[in-house]
């Protein structure tokens, strides 16, 4: 796990520079990672690098290796977060030992980039931290807006989900593993009801552990981590209780309040627009997005 966090680090330091220098690499995979006599990471291959003059740009051939391309690459559009989300397949890779997604031709691997969602990592590595997973799994979300703000906060993310100590048992039902999913769940809403925020976390982690499925369980864990106040961690896990489960408009107004947390109006008012697409009955989701027109206007942020 220390090997390749630090091989990540190295990647995403290398890229976060071309990318500053507006240089897509557009061909991100293992085979373009080298190592000098030191042991550091020497990003190789730009042959086929695009410079952008804009955020996105749209390319006539496409180009890339499957197995690491985004999306978008698919339909050939070129930007910065396609190279995120190589970077988060090679992340997954060195995490699992497998690639996220594998296919026989070219046409069959880009429906499952474009359409499927890989195999939670921690359910291949049961070492993986739920944090780090979640941070990956973001880093392949198949929009491009719902990704990392950068390669760098990517890379971040990891480290910091590395950095989290174990939590230690603080009652019978935490310290037991045998605990069926339904009962780490009540656990979880327990310790949240209590605003034993860390606890919930603790506990919402086991679900996910037995059930990496289980959008109820994402979208609680936000809910713990907003109230941490660790927003770019909530954000993640909205997006993921979104993945598990497109209609789930409740987390959708999560996300947007995890979004206005971190000062980023317009996409909070996407969130809440979204949560009332979904449903338009709920009185809450109106409510924030009053707040953010009421306030964040004045401050012509919206």
């Amino acid at each position: 796990m220390t090997e390749a966090l630090t091989i990540m680090e190295q990647l995403g330091q290398a890229l976060h520079h071309a990318h500053s220098l507006n240089i897509i690499h557009r061909d991100l995979k293992p085979e373009n990672i080298l190592f000098d006599a030191q042991g550091e990471v020497l990003l190789a291959d730009f042959g086929i690098a695009a410079i952008l003059s804009a955020s996105v740009k749209q390319s006539t051939t496409i180009v890339g290796t499957p197995f690491y391309m985004a999306p978008e690459q698919f339909r050939g559009m070129v930007s910065k977060e396609g190279d995120q989300y190589a970077l988060g397949c090679i992340a997954y890779e060195l995490l699992t030992g497998r690639r996220p997604f594998e296919a026989a031709d070219f046409f069959a691997m880009g429906a499952q980039h474009l359409y499927e969602q890989p195999i939670p990592p921690a359910q291949r590595n049961a070492q993986i931290p739920p944090a780090m997973e979640v941070a990956v799994l973001k880093a392949l979300s198949k929009q491009r807006a719902e990704r990392h703000a950068s390669v760098e906060a990517f890379v971040l993310a990891l480290r910091e989900a590395f950095a989290q100590p174990p939590l230690a048992p603080t009652s019978p039902a935490i310290a037991s593993r045998s605990n069926t999913k339904e009962e780490w769940f009540s656990v979880g809403r327990d310790h949240q009801k209590a605003k034993r925020y860390e606890e919930a976390l603790a506990a919402y982690d086991q679900v996910i552990r037995l059930d990496p499925n289980d959008a109820d369980t994402y979208n609680n864990k936000g809910n713990a981590l907003n109230a941490l106040k660790r927003n770019e961690e909530a954000l993640a896990a909205y997006d993921q209780a979104i993945r598990l489960n497109p209609r789930y408009a409740y987390a959708c107004n999560n996300k947007g309040v995890a979004l206005n947390d971190l000062k980023r109006y317009e996409e909070a008012l996407a969130a809440y627009d979204q949560a009332i697409r979904l449903d338009p009955n709920d009185a809450d989701t109106y409510y924030n997005k009053g707040n953010i027109l009421r306030y964040a206007l004045k401050r012509n942020e919206v």
